[in-house]
């Protein structure tokens, strides 16, 4: 049986989507909450199925979403090690890495496959989320350190000088967008064939074109780690009636 906490804040209906579509279409029971009530509603949820006989498991850990982090940290710590078998095959090097950056995990494997390989390139996490940098950094920091812990292994001397989080190309926070990441997404799918959603990598994707004009990268090799979030891109679709032609 799956369960799917969705927060949802001032909406008096909660929005249709294709990710909701998906968890309809599983099978799944969908239990609206607020942001502010996330913990709560875990615990009472837990609760409940417990009593009902159940055996529940909540994937993020406990109910405040912490304890399961080392998982998504060794996906992509798996991930940098195909990313370097790959360079060495096709003889490249990468210079910078980018990735979108929300819960942090996907850069806290990125950043711990680096320490643990003596990786030379910049893993560059673009924040997506309304997390303050503060925030941010000690969440990864945290799920970095918990990582090497639970593995038995030693981190480098001053490995936080390696946590690159970009906080410029948010337009404002989670789910934020405007016309221009709009038009990234119609560029690289037209181009490339390549889906991207404006909440997650066509928001990163764009802020990566942003950043690489402001830092001038000039003869390097970049690499842009695509992490889902497909749905959303067909979502855009049917929001963008126009296909941008304004």
């Amino acid at each position: 049986m799956l369960y799917d906490l969705s927060s949802e804040e001032n909406e008096e209906q909660p929005i249709e989507t294709n990710n909701s579509r998906l968890m309809k279409w599983l099978g799944a029971e969908v239990i609206p909450c607020r942001k502010t009530e996330i913990a709560q509603t875990v615990e009472q949820t837990m609760n409940r199925l417990t009593e009902e006989g159940y055996h529940p498991y909540y994937i993020f850990g406990d109910k405040f979403g912490t304890g399961n982090e080392g998982t998504p940290v060794q996906a992509y710590v798996d991930g940098y090690r195909e990313i370097l078998a790959w360079e060495k095959e096709q003889n490249i090097s990468f210079s910078h890495i980018f990735a979108a950056s929300g819960t942090g995990s996907t850069q806290c494997g990125l950043v711990s496959g680096k320490l643990l390989e003596q990786g030379a390139e910049q893993i560059i996490g673009l924040s997506i989320s309304s997390r303050e940098y503060d925030r941010a950094t000690r969440i990864m920091e945290s799920g970095i350190s918990d990582y090497f812990a639970k593995n038995h292994l030693v981190l480098p001397e001053g490995w936080e000088s390696e946590l690159h989080l970009e906080m410029g190309y948010r337009q404002g926070g989670y789910g934020q967008y405007d016309e221009r990441i709009l038009q990234v997404i119609r560029e690289e799918f037209c181009r490339n064939g390549l889906p991207l959603d404006p909440t997650y990598t066509g928001k990163a994707f764009w802020g990566m074109k942003q950043y690489i004009e402001e830092h001038q990268l000039q003869d390097c090799d970049v690499l842009f780690i695509h992490t889902g979030g497909t749905p959303l891109f067909y979502d855009c679709i049917l929001n963008d009636t126009d296909g941008g032609k304004k």
